[in-house]
């Protein structure tokens, strides 16, 4: 076995057994070989020198002008660079560590009566174990690594065809690069990826300090069957590789030596993939075959059968021998399956594991890798897990499909009358094209049956989808993603299984690969802590069956957290106990009673294992080895993450219940790791776990603005036992926020909240309490000011009873905007610094990377205090997504969108630009001080004056401790604690009722075209949304239509619907270069009816006759709904005939509440219409004559006096009319 060379210094306990520490590396890297692979696809159509990767090439171009690659020095992140030394030895574990460990799961696991049984049984065989010990330990000394020999040695060992034991399916995504690509072009480019990544191996993981033993031993290795043990067997000088097709099995050359070697030794590269294309095509051309596809079927027999035959075809020599000889010495086999892939992704699995059609085996399941690639370019991958494990095969995969990319579009530039290609392209066809021959004459086999009908699948997979900041919040805390899968899956199996789910043993599989040869470790990740906590969430369930997330279970959820990471770190740093267990089990006799409790471990029940962060795989999944064991594995994506199940026994029986059940509770479990995630963020963990107040808030949705805090006065000089503190997290447009959002960025404001208050509680600065909050806001992902890309912060801190302030503006390095204004403020002389004076100012504050993050709720974030010793301050963060470089706005100038002096303390959010133009805060304060306007006044009158049609929040207090907040925005976000009462609010202003009204068009053959407008809601001001979880999916058309949502489909038929949708596109890349109807508005949809309406109804029709088209309707349903309030969208239904020719039945039934439908009601009654009526066009004054400044403008705009006025003007007319026509006056005076 060689030993890999280590390239970088990494502690043993600084990562998570899943490689979620390396996400931030691996993502790295992979931009790294994206920017590479780029510059090799010019290499690609011109075939490789055999120079360095990283070498300048110049060549004689006849072509258009092709990327030469640029030096690159070392590929990874700068850290790979430092020092290296060398991977440690696997230690040798203590017996006492391994027997507390057996201890310990056991007590969990075991009936209470059986337990006591274990440790008496211990006790007696004490000298047996430590006989026993003293033997592994001196047979393990001077072994580099003994638990991956042991490890490999028992997976080689086992003679179970390896189809249905050591095979690791993987899928690929869908190629990118064309939508028409064929089989042939993906198969060649994927071959290319192959031969690059084997000529070049480090650009897997660059210089990282790992064991590289995995990586040397998946490309031309094979897995040769033995009588007693397999062999893994490497082919250094491997060139080609096979082909299994219906036509047979055929060996291509994908590697070529430079011509400049004179002999085998000299450096490889991968040929041209037009060279390979040809090759393949060359291949595909020879009819059907059963002959050549025997000796494939023969690989998945049982180990010992096959090595029994292999044997005698070796004995007999000649042509069967040397083919069997070209066959195990490939780099890689490529199976080509006549058939399309199956529609769903477990489906799609199974098949790339097990082969398609009934008819001949196309694996070489003896390879360690096998690419599979179906006729609809469906690709994956089958990896030997007895050579590598699943991380591992992962980041192969996942490089070989990123390097696939690069070429697929190059396939269609290769002009075959170009002379500037290699010589080894235009000698294609010197490549023997014939099928290798395997004449069995005299040699008995027995083919195997057909997988799949011995082996039904058990697979199923399940997606839970979210904000893509969600996903990134939980990778930033190391290990918390995964404990998250882990508590939801415990929780699942509970909730699944009952009280026997006690007895099951969850091993969590830890890469060891810090260490020499390191393969995995597996983890018994059940704890007393993670027990205590799914017993929590299954018994308190709230409103919905949702947990309460109060306080004690945040702190449960901690406890078990930090317990589960311990127990990763211990078998990260050589403490685990797996190997060591089974090196006891079988020095030990067969009747010894200890032995039946230590098989526990042999065979555990639950293995869980994935990475949080891989998007160069589409799904993978492990197979189960006992008969009664379930194997999960999840795979993260940016916005998502896929879980896939395999399971046998019991677990199949139970299988679909499980993952109902998991799915449900991996949102319900993530919402708790998401809180833990951010109060981490905030830097606000301790306050968390010990305030009492994390439960459910004061705070009220759709409520209205004024009067929603009391005024709280201080009458005394001295110090007060009062102080209010008033935070905002942001004000914009009505963003779509369901209940489960809402109530986790109200504990965000909680806890920043909290934070601030503390300061004050204790007596501190107005100062120190709005920094603290503000600085939370700033870490935390919902509140981050929108960065997107490379982004420029500002900030501003006031200090009010001193009138001193200090703005940054233009900042990209510095993490905290907030520090750097007050360190502007107390340590300069200015009172604002830009660009990169600011940082250079401040760089003795803690520097950040360049901002990168995402987030979906851009916004400026603020705090006003007022601290005991009548002391004002205001602060203010923020950023614009989009803005041109070097724009300053209103949050870095103080008087525009912030303000403080001795009196009150005022800041905004909203436009900016507007706020600059108009100094928003400096009027308000104007106002206030000279006009005597009350706090509210000014307020509302800076906002209806100059702020008319713009986005716009403000919050102020003065010195007498009067808050107010006044905003026109969809949504705000706000925190205040005034008086002692905490109150944490999402505001939405109240919607007029003639916005909540949907619209129904469905059309119906044969009678007219009709558009049914219902209310939403109800007609009453006191409204409340109705929100349903109800499904509903009808294959043709019912005869009607509903808002019902269908249930999710499978990836794989969405995908070929897209096709089929994307087929009658202009571009083959739309949606990206579609022709639009109009850009996206700013402002309310109803502020601008006429043209944004047209262009929304445009778009429609264009989609929906594109519907029409791509499914075969014979028409589309449109509903106009509102979705949870406050967001509006349109959903069309295509309705597809029944394909017998009957038409649908009526439908008497209608809805009274949900859902939407085209259903008529039964006739109302005259009464319930005139009562109908009367509410719609119900009308009462504004009284606004309470306030006479303001009075006339009022009853100017306002519809009340408007209808008062066409009355009275309609009345005066129709008198003077009759007493002039009828009475015949000719002057009326009145």
């Amino acid at each position: 076995m060689s030993t890999a060379k280590v390239k970088r210094e990494e502690r043993a306990d600084d990562r998570d057994h899943d490689g979620t520490t390396e996400a931030w590396r691996a993502a790295e890297h992979r931009e790294r070989v994206r920017e590479m692979t780029a510059e090799m696809a010019a290499d690609a159509s011109l075939g490789c020198s055999g120079r360095s990767d990283y070498e300048r090439t110049s060549r004689e171009k006849t072509t258009p002008a092709r990327i030469t690659l640029e030096p690159r020095g070392e590929l990874g992140p700068p850290s790979m660079k430092t020092p290296r030394k060398a991977l440690l030895d696997f230690p040798i574990p203590e017996l006492e560590v391994t027997l507390q460990e057996v201890g310990r799961v056991l007590k969990l696991t075991l009936n209470p009566d059986l337990y006591p049984e274990f440790k008496n049984t211990l006790d007696q065989q004490r000298e047996v174990l430590e006989a026993a010990q003293k033997k592994f330990a001196t047979s393990a000394s001077g072994h580099e690594n003994w638990g991956t020999e042991q490890f490999k040695s028992q997976l080689l060992s086992c003679s179970d065809p390896l189809p249905t034991s050591t095979a690791l399916p993987v899928v690929f995504p869908p190629t990118r690069t064309r939508k028409d690509c064929t089989q042939l072009e993906r198969a060649a480019a994927l071959l290319w990826g192959v031969a690059k990544l084997y000529s070049c191996p480090s650009l897997v993981e660059g210089d990282v300090t790992t064991e590289r033993t995995q990586q040397s031993e998946i490309f031309a290795a094979c897995r040769l069957p033995g009588t007693q043990q397999d062999e893994i067997k490497m082919y250094p000088d491997s060139i080609h590789a096979i082909v299994l097709c219906v036509g047979g099995v055929f060996p291509i050359d994908i590697m070529s030596r430079s011509s400049s070697s004179s002999s085998s030794d000299g450096p490889m590269s991968p040929r041209p993939p037009f060279d390979i294309y040809n090759q393949l095509a060359q291949a595909m051309s020879h009819a059907s075959s059963t002959k050549s596809a025997v000796i494939c079927g023969l690989s998945a027999l049982e180990r010992k059968s096959w090595a029994a035959i292999r044997e005698e075809i070796l004995k007999q020599g000649d042509t069967a021998a040397g083919s069997l000889g070209l066959m195990e010495s490939a780099v890689v086999a490529l199976s080509l399956e006549d058939c399309n892939a199956p529609p769903e992704m477990a489906s799609i699995l199974n098949t790339v594991r097990l082969g398609g059609r009934d008819g001949p085996c196309l694996r070489y399941y003896d390879k360690v890798v096998n690419l599979v690639v179906f006729k609809d370019s469906t690709a994956g991958m089958v990896f030997e897990h007895s050579a590598v494990d699943g991380m591992v095969a992962g980041l192969v995969s996942e490089c070989v499909y990123h390097l696939s990319e690069t070429v697929i579009v190059n396939l269609d530039h290769n002009d075959p009358g170009d002379h500037s290609r290699s010589d080894t392209e235009n000698n294609v066809n010197d490549v023997n094209s014939s099928p290798l021959q395997f004449p069995l004459q005299g040699i008995k086999t027995n083919p195997s049956p057909s997988l799949k009908a011995t082996h039904p699948s058990s697979v199923i997979t399940l997606v839970v989808s979210s904000y893509p900041d969600e996903f990134s919040a939980l990778r930033g805390q190391r290990g918390l993603y995964d404990a998250w899968i882990n508590f939801s899956l415990q929780l699942s199996l509970r909730q699944t299984f009952g009280e026997s789910a006690a007895n099951h043993i969850l091993v969590t599989p830890t890469h060891m690969r810090h260490y020499k040869h390191g393969r995995c470790d597996p983890t018994y990740s059940l704890t007393m802590r993670s027990r205590e906590l799914v017993g929590i969430l299954a018994s308190s369930a709230g409103p919905e069956d949702t947990p309460q997330y109060t306080t004690q279970l945040l702190q449960l959820f901690h406890v078990a957290f930090l317990e589960h990471k311990k127990l990763i770190k211990a078998t990260k740093s050589g403490q685990g106990v797996g190997r060591h267990l089974a090196a006891l089990r079988w020095s030990m006799p067969s009747d010894n009673p200890l032995k039946k409790f230590l098989d526990h471990f042999g065979c555990p029940s639950v293995y869980l294992t994935g990475k949080d962060l891989m998007e160069g795989i589409e799904c993978a999944v492990g197979n189960v080895y006992a008969k009664d064991q379930l194997a999960v594995t999840y795979l993260g994506r940016r916005d998502k993450v896929l879980v896939v199940l395999n399971a046998k026994g019991s677990f199949a029986t139970m299988l679909e219940k499980l993952c109902d059940s998991l799915t449900s509770n991996m949102k319900l479990v993530m919402l708790l790791a998401l809180r833990y995630s951010i109060a981490c963020q905030m830097g606000a963990l301790e306050y968390v776990l010990q305030d009492g107040q994390v439960g459910p808030m004061h705070g009220e949705v759709n409520r209205s603005v004024e009067g929603h805090l009391a005024k709280t006065k201080h009458n005394s000089d001295s110090m007060s036992p009062d102080f209010t503190l008033v935070i905002h997290g942001g004000a914009g447009d009505e963003m779509m926020l369901n209940s489960k959002v809402v109530e986790v960025i109200e504990f965000a404001l909680q806890t920043a909240l909290g934070l601030g208050s503390q300061v004050l509680q204790h007596g501190g600065s107005s100062l120190d309490a709005v920094q603290k909050s503000v600085e939370a806001l700033e870490d935390c992902f919902l509140f981050n000011a929108g960065k997107d890309g490379k982004n420029e912060m500002e900030a501003t801190i006031v200090d009010g009873s001193r009138i001193y302030s200090g703005s940054v503006a233009c900042l990209q390095r510095v993490k905290k905007p907030i520090k750097a204004a007050r360190c502007v403020m107390e340590e300069s002389p200015h009172s604002m610094i830009v660009g990169d004076g600011a940082e250079d100012f401040v760089q003795g504050l803690e520097p950040g990377k360049p901002l990168s993050s995402k987030s979906n709720h851009p916004q400026t974030v603020g705090a006003v205090a007022l601290d005991r010793w009548h002391k004002l301050a205001a602060t203010s963060t923020g950023s614009l997504v989009g803005k041109l470089k070097g724009r300053v706005g209103d949050t870095a100038l103080v008087g525009a969108g912030i303000y403080g002096d001795d009196k009150l303390a005022i800041f905004c959010s909203g436009d900016g630009d507007v706020f600059l133009r108009h100094t928003v805060a400096q009027q308000v304060a104007s106002l206030y001080h000279h006009k005597g306007y009350t706090l509210r006044k000014a307020c509302r009158e800076v906002i209806s004056e100059n702020l008319k049609g713009i986005c716009v929040g403000i919050i102020a207090v003065d010195s007498k401790g009067e808050v107010v907040i006044e905003t026109n925005a969809g949504v705000m976000f706000v925190a205040s604690m005034v008086g002692g009462i905490t109150r944490v609010e999402v505001l939405r202003p109240m919607n007029e009722i003639s916005n909540r009204c949907a619209l129904v068009f469905n059309l119906t053959p044969d009678h007219p075209a009709q558009i049914k407008l219902l209310p939403l809601h109800g007609l009453e001001r006191n409204w409340h949304p109705y929100v349903s979880k109800q499904e509903d999916f009808k294959a043709c058309d019912p005869g009607y239509c509903s808002s019902k949502s269908g249930p999710r489909w499978q990836d794989g038929l969405l995908d070929q619907v897209q096709v089929k949708v994307m087929d009658k596109l202009p571009t083959p890349n739309a949606p990206s270069c579609y022709d639009y109807l109009g850009d996206h508005s700013s402002d309310d949809l109803f502020s601008h009816i006429d043209a944004d309406y047209t262009a929304l109804i445009q778009a429609t029709y264009k989609v929906a006759k594109l519907l029409e088209e791509g499914m075969g309707a014979q028409g589309v349903t449109l509903i106009f709904e509102g979705f949870e309030i406050g967001y509006a969208h349109a959903k069309m239904i295509h309705l597809v005939p029944a394909q017998d020719g009957s038409k649908p039945e009526e439908q008497p039934k209608h809805f009274t509440k949900f859902p939407l439908s085209s259903l008529n009601g039964p006739a109302a009654k005259p009464e319930a219409l005139e009562k109908i009526h009367s509410t719609i066009t119900q009308n009462k004054p504004p009284g606004s004559w309470q306030e006479p400044q303001i009075h006339s403008m009022i009853a100017i705009r306002c519809q009340w006096y408007h209808n008062m006025f066409q009355i009275q003007t309609i009345l005066f007319h129709s008198t003077v009319e009759y007493f002039h026509t009828i009475c015949q006056y000719s002057v009326l005076t009145i």
